[in-house]
């Protein structure tokens, strides 16, 4: 399996309102989980299976970056060594502070976490016209 990766309807609907200064849910942290079988929709409200031990968690120092002249940002978080070890990690999303809105939803290859193992995910995100 490849990397299949969605921005829910939700998370765009967000963005506009943020855009327009009617929200304050900005992409601030993400979280894992561990269910691949089903495709990201542009309808998912959550993960398939979010790994409960692993609370929503912010990006890398120094992350977001930002590339203007091609309007593009990446976004990087760590899973490190001491987390959600004992699970094999197949699922991403880009949340709100609170863990109440899912903006992207990614699903992935199944990496087994162990103690040895760090997951560093990232994100690119860039406008375009068309």
């Amino acid at each position: 399996m490849g990397i299949a990766s969605v921005w829910t309807n939700d998370g765009r609907n967000e963005i506009l309102k943020v855009m327009t200064n009617q929200s304050t849910k900005y992409i601030e942290k993400f979280i894992i989980g561990d269910d691949n079988t089903t495709t990201p929709l542009v309808t998912d409200t959550a993960l398939n299976s979010k790994i409960g031990a692993f609370t929503a968690k912010a990006f890398d120092s120094g992350f977001p970056t930002f590339d203007t002249a091609n309007q593009k940002m990446t976004i990087r978080g760590t899973v490190s060594s001491t987390e959600a070890n004992g699970n094999d990690i197949e699922e991403a999303a880009l949340v709100d502070d609170g863990d109440t809105l899912i903006f992207t939803h990614d699903t992935f290859t199944s990496i087994t976490k162990n103690s040895s193992t760090e997951i560093i995910l990232s994100w690119t995100v860039q406008l375009q016209n068309g």
